[in-house]
């Protein structure tokens, strides 16, 4: 139970600084004003989007140790420095907003609260863009059909490297994998993790069970 409440925590922190992921180190000065414009992204912004997830944790024998159910909403539009952000609620509030270059994100979590870049949307494949705390995320590929519980969506896939190591598991987070679908939003999401003996294996998947997008 406690490699399973130690996983929630992960995944959690996840939804709000990826995976943790996508903060790139470019910055844009203008943005959308209204709350229509980009709204359909690579993940849509418009209030009342729902989304939601259900999370298997495994040991390096591939046998799964619980699963868990999660969910994300946008229920608000809040004017900030005279831009309208979309307010999600993934276990704290974070604020959100589609830009030509992609995903852009407000949260107390990241440094100073001013803007940053979240999620590169379009990209390219073999793309690589710096981190918070200096991980590296690269595009590994386009178009990529992901099927879960939700149907079968095509997807971006992006990949942060990166080493954490977790008591409860005694083992490494060696990096993830998140699955993006335009107009859909994040649909996929695999850890990776080393054993102290060096066996790589997947501990953590969160697969889209739903979604209701106005």
């Amino acid at each position: 139970m406690s490699n399973l409440i130690s996983s929630l925590k992960f995944i959690n922190a996840l939804f709000f600084v990826l995976l943790l992921a996508f903060l790139f180190s470019s910055c844009h000065t203008n943005g959308p004003t209204s709350p229509d414009d980009y709204a359909v992204g690579i993940v849509p912004l418009k209030s009342g989007n729902k989304w939601t997830y259900e999370t298997t944790v495994y040991d390096s024998m591939g046998i799964a140790g619980g699963t868990f159910n999660s969910g994300a909403m946008i229920d608000s539009i809040r004017v900030i420095d005279g831009q309208n952000w979309f307010a999600a609620n993934w276990g704290k509030v974070s604020f959100f907003q589609n830009r030509p270059d992609g995903l852009w994100m407000i949260s107390e979590s990241l440094p100073n609260g001013l803007p940053q870049s979240y999620i590169k949307y379009p990209a390219t494949v073999g793309e690589q863009f710096q981190t918070a705390g200096a991980l590296m995320t690269t595009v590994i590929a386009s178009n990529v059909p992901v099927t879960t519980r939700a149907g079968t969506f095509y997807c971006y896939q992006y990949r942060t490297n990166g080493s954490i190591y977790s008591l409860e598991t005694e083992s490494n987070i060696e990096y993830e994998d998140t699955f993006f679908s335009p107009g859909t939003g994040l649909v996929a999401l695999r850890a990776y993790t080393t054993t102290l003996h060096g066996t790589l294996f997947m501990s953590i998947e969160a697969l889209l069970t739903g979604d209701r997008l106005n």
